[in-house]
């Protein structure tokens, strides 16, 4: 079953300027004493990250989870998209392109210089 098209679009006009304003705040190049991590997960808390699917696995774009209250960066060498966040919220649904592929590292997807075909998949993948 295809989502319902008008559903779609108004959610990523939701969500693009959401987005945008946490990944200013996630790739924020302060000093990490001034950046509040907690020790541990706090039960019931939602992060969301953009995922684009491609050679049938699904990767993220970029290394940051955007939380309700803070932002949290993904471990060093996850597998990840190195194409800015935006740009994958703003691609239409199934559309497809090529994509480079990253590692992340200390919150930022690194290129490693590999490329394949990725798609938009119509969902954001919740943690």
């Amino acid at each position: 079953m295809r989502p319902n098209r008008l559903l779609v679009w108004q959610c990523l006009i939701y969500l693009v300027p959401t987005f945008a304003a946490a990944l200013s705040m996630c790739n924020n190049q302060a000093p990490a004493e001034s950046v509040s991590r907690p020790d541990s997960p706090v039960s019931g808390t939602v992060c969301s990250i953009p995922v684009l699917r491609g050679n049938s696995l699904r990767r993220p774009v970029g290394c940051c989870h955007f939380c309700r209250d803070m932002n949290e960066t993904l471990p060093d060498k996850t597998p990840c998209y190195a194409i800015p966040p935006l740009e994958a919220l703003r691609m239409k649904p199934h559309a497809r392109r090529t994509c480079p592929l990253g590692l992340c590292e200390n919150g930022v997807c690194k290129p490693t210089g590999k490329y394949e075909i990725c798609e938009t998949i119509a969902t954001i993948k919740k943690m």
